[in-house]
């Protein structure tokens, strides 16, 4: 097999030790029997145009390893699918010069999609290639990547090769996450360790009051996060431990390193190696006792894997690639950035060392990343996407992973108009929810807990409203155990509303004296706890383990929103008030940031002026209610909202206050157009999925990562109804579809 490698850094003469592993795989595959090549085109950004440039030969022939390298220089600043395409253009030339003297590769394997992915994107589909890539950058999970166009180009670099491999499972959810795509787009194949560290094996004893020696070796950058060890190191000599460091690398750091360990006073016991080669390396290991890294993050850790070949112990700050790596029986992996817990485990290396058997760390290293094992795996992964082009089968591409959280007012009480209570309730084995069903969609139900709440109150005294409020509890508990979320929907403007068991219906007229009132301090902290814990008292029962974590305010006025801010305080949930300086008078929706991924969450309508995309947020898309004072207004606000969410504008002198609001709501019209239950209360519901509508919604679908629909159940109709279940089953034929409430905000 004949396989190209293209690395996005690699080695100069200026500096030897770039990219070493990407050498060593080449080298690997080699010993293996395979034909191996490395181009480099070196890419330059416009903003480098004056730097200088390392200085490589177009060709080298690198103890056997055939290797052409070249520096682009691109010229246009803003225009980077120009400067990429000449990258391309640059890689390509070299590509002919490998190719006339070596022969046309098997397959491409290209490291980092910036920038060598790029390159190999454009070789792969002129020549029809099978295409590799490994990725290693951490700026791809750090949202140091600002520009769109980058993000995109980087995101289809993933989605068009045949394999995409990251070096650690905490790095691929990363990915994931950060470039919004399927896990399956990704496999994990971790770095190996070059053959060099499992020669010549002799373990290190350790006798007490003998001299303990750490070694840590890798660039001497801030996000080594070296302070801290020194910090920690600093903490076990005041201790009276008979400890050393040696500390191995270069880097801009350097200098600023070596003035803080002056500052500790601790140049006697503190070593810098400087830069060491792989020989130096392995000597450093086997004459130390442990090794040891302070990363804030790494995609894997290959020093780390080179101590345990030699069989020497780790430890590691928790830094994310190092949790594929570090076992209890290997080494020590510490969860929290500080000195104290750090020098706690170099403490606990130095007291138990002779607890870890040297000859197994290097063994189990040798079985999952020596050389021969990382590189069978490549190889099988190269001869599969081979076999695929010769039978001219491309692969089909992963289905994208788009997250899609449906909602739902559950509603008690639509006063006489719904006549009983019970009329509202959802069984599980409705229309509504055997829709969702195949599909497993975990969808969320906002019940009333004020409603609740009295309920409970009068059900000590009244034997009607005690059997309303288990027959309720039977169908919340039903809901969860049918995989769906029930949380709190807080409606203060009916605290002092009493729920009549004759006739199944709030008093709605002692409710309305309330409607507009501030409630005290006192209520609100009541409501707002006492809404947990009635949920709690339902939903525990089956599950044990439920919270209640996210929650959903509602009024006809701004005012429920502001008075339950401490309460938001107090229980840690994040908002964002800032809306209000765009909101009209009469709305009663806010829109709160959950960018932060809180632990808790307000549910809320979403202001009618914010309703456009926020990729990447949890975004209301259709409000299920809006309220306003004025016919005139609503009329106002339909127009703005429907062209929009559609785009489609107005006809001319159709009577939109009749046919508009018929089309919209599919409810019963009083003689001005309005819905007859009062022009003061309008709902748009899933009935807007109508055909002229739908393509609207899947465009959402495609085009943003969180989307939400919002309705009460009791207002879709049978049109609607069908309508969404086109719209489940297009969602799901195109994409992957993750609808669990709490694995969107625990990413």
């Amino acid at each position: 097999m004949h396989i190209l490698i293209i690395p996005s850094w690699y080695k100069s003469k200026s500096d030897p030790m770039l990219g070493s592993f990407f050498e060593e795989q080449a080298r690997a595959l080699q010993r293996l029997g395979h034909q191996t090549g490395i181009i480099y085109p070196d890419y330059h950004p416009p903003s480098a145009l004056f730097s200088k440039m390392a200085e490589m030969p177009v060709f080298t022939n690198d103890n056997g390893l055939p290797t052409f390298a070249i520096n682009v220089r691109t010229f246009l600043p803003k225009m980077r699918a120009t400067n990429y395409k000449v990258h391309g253009m640059v890689a390509d030339r070299l590509f002919k010069k490998y190719i006339k003297q070596f022969g046309m590769p098997d397959v491409i394997h290209s490291h980092s999609a910036n920038h060598a992915g790029i390159a190999a994107i454009y070789l792969a589909k002129k020549y029809n290639l099978p295409h590799i890539l490994t990725e290693h950058l951490t700026t791809l999970v750090s949202h140091s990547i600002k520009n769109k166009y980058d993000f995109k180009l980087t995101r289809e670099i993933f989605r068009s090769v045949e394999k995409a491999l990251v070096v650690s499972h905490v790095f691929k959810d990363a990915l994931v996450a950060a470039l919004k795509l399927h896990p399956a787009y990704f496999e994990v194949v971790h770095n190996m360790v070059n053959d060099l560290f499992f020669k010549n094996f002799t373990s290190l004893t350790y006798k007490k009051n003998e001299t303990f020696v750490f070694f840590t070796n890798s660039f001497l950058k801030k996000r080594k996060n070296h302070k801290l060890l020194f910090d920690a190191f600093k903490i076990l000599a005041d201790k009276g431990y008979q400890v050393k460091l040696k500390v191995g690398g270069y880097g801009e750091e350097a200098e600023n390193l070596k003035q803080y360990v002056k500052e500790l006073q601790l140049e006697n016991c503190i070593t810098f190696t400087g830069i060491l080669n792989r020989n130096q390396v392995k000597e450093e290991i086997e004459s130390s006792h442990c090794f040891v890294l302070t990363s804030l993050y790494e995609t894997f850790g290959i020093v780390l894997i080179e101590s345990l070949a030699c069989g020497r112990p780790v430890i590691s700050t928790d830094s994310k690639g190092p949790r594929d790596i570090i076992t209890p029986e290997n080494g020590l992996l510490v969860e929290q950035f500080e000195s104290a817990a750090f020098a706690l485990a170099m403490e606990q290396m130095i007291n138990q060392y002779d607890s870890f058997n040297q000859k197994n760390i290097s063994e189990n290293c040798r079985n999952n990343f020596s050389e021969l094992s990382i590189s069978n795996k490549l190889v099988e992964i190269y001869k599969s996407a081979i076999a695929k082009r010769e039978k001219n089968i491309i692969p089909l591409k992963q289905k994208e992973l788009k997250k899609l959280l449906i909602t739902f007012d559950y509603e008690l009480f639509l006063g006489k108009r719904s006549g009983s209570i019970l009329d509202n309730m959802i069984n599980p084995t409705s229309k509504l929810l055997m829709a969702m069903e195949p599909y497993a969609i975990k969808a969320i139900f906002f019940v009333d807990t004020t409603y609740l709440i009295r309920l409970s109150k009068q059900a000590a005294t009244v034997a009607a409203c005690g059997k309303d409020f288990e027959i309720i509890k039977a169908q919340l508990q039903l809901l969860i155990k049918a995989g769906h979320y029930v949380f709190p929907h807080l409606h203060p403007h009916w605290l002092d509303a009493k729920y009549m068991a004759t006739i199944n219906e709030w008093n709605v007229e002692e409710a309305r004296l309330y409607r507009f009132n501030a409630i005290d301090e006192t209520q609100r902290d009541d409501l707002f706890n006492q809404s947990i814990a009635i949920l709690r008292e339902i939903i525990n029962p089956v599950e044990p383990a439920y919270m209640v974590d996210a929650f959903r305010a509602g009024g006809w006025s701004i005012q429920p929103f502001t008075d339950f801010k401490k309460q938001f305080l107090k229980h840690k949930i994040k908002y964002d008030f800032s809306v209000l300086d765009k909101a009209y008078q009469f709305t009663e929706a806010q829109y709160y940031d959950f960018s932060n991924r809180p632990d808790k969450m307000i549910y809320h309508f979403d202001n009618d002026e914010c309703i456009e995309s926020r990729t990447g947020n949890f975004t209301e898309f259709v409000n299920s209610t809006i309220a306003f004072t004025k016919e005139a207004q609503l009329k106002n606000r339909i127009y703005s909202k429907i062209n929009r969410i559609t785009g489609i504008e107005k006809e001319a002198d159709t009577g939109w206050g009749q046919v508009g609001v018929k089309q919209l709501s599919g409810k019963p019209k009083s003689k001005n157009g309005f819905p007859a239950s009062g022009a003061g209360q309008f709902y748009l519901s899933v009935d807007l999925m109508s055909k002229a509508y739908l393509p609207v919604y899947k465009n959402y679908l495609r085009e943003n990562y969180y989307m939400h629909f919002v309705s009460h159940p009791k207002l879709i109709s049978q049109n609607s109804l069908e309508k969404f279940e086109d719209f489940l089953s297009y969602a799901f034929a195109n994409f992957d579809i993750e609808t669990d409430f709490r694995k969107m905000i625990d990413e």
